[in-house]
């Protein structure tokens, strides 16, 4: 029996882990973040409860629509900035550990691009098809790889759907969003 996406969530403890980032980090970052009005965490139940402000003054970006080469720089931009501020940083030790390796790795996405290829392969390019063919064999590695020094702080799902943009004076603002896999890690693993 597999496990429910609740129990999931719960099993590798994502809802706290976000809650403990606003609670500790957010304020920290050079990233904007939302302003976190309440947080509460009961590990004994699996209950979580984040409060956040409304972002909808802002536009929230969208994975399969992307944006301007010039947005996609100035969010690479700004991920440099936070990973640049929290570079070999002693104070990310005790924040939850490098990215996990998992046995799991290599099955999942074996499975995943499976579907894919069944659902989606039609509409993609040949090159992206060559590159994940590839990885159906080497995720493992790529993992070790990603989680190797020097260590920053990093997102851990940095992509345009967690991504809301905004205008402060003129200025394109970012703010960002779903802090669930924020972790210690090699900074490529955000890219």
């Amino acid at each position: 029996m597999g496990l429910t996406p609740r129990s999931a969530m719960n099993s590798t403890n994502l809802y706290g882990r976000e809650i403990r980032f606003y609670a500790e980090l957010a304020g920290k970052v050079s990233i904007t973040t939302p302003q976190v009005y309440y947080s509460a965490s009961d590990e004994d139940s699996g209950d979580h409860v984040l409060i956040m402000e409304d972002m909808s003054y802002a536009q929230n970006g969208d994975d399969l629509l992307g944006r301007s080469r010039e947005d996609a720089l100035f969010c690479v931009r700004q991920l440099a900035r936070l990973h640049a501020d929290w570079w070999d940083d002693t104070r990310i030790s005790e924040f939850p550990g490098q990215h996990q390796i998992s046995d799991q790795h290599q099955p999942r996405f074996q499975r995943s691009w499976r579907l894919c290829m069944e659902k989606v392969g039609a509409d993609l390019s040949p090159s992206f098809i060559t590159i994940c063919d590839l990885l159906t064999n080497r995720i493992g590695e790529i993992s070790s790889a990603l989680t190797s020094r020097p260590q920053t702080l990093i997102h851990g799902d940095f992509r345009y759907d967690n991504i809301f943009f905004s205008q402060n004076d003129g200025a394109v603002q970012l703010t960002l969003i779903d802090w669930q896999l924020v972790e210690r890690a090699c900074a490529a693993y955000d890219v």
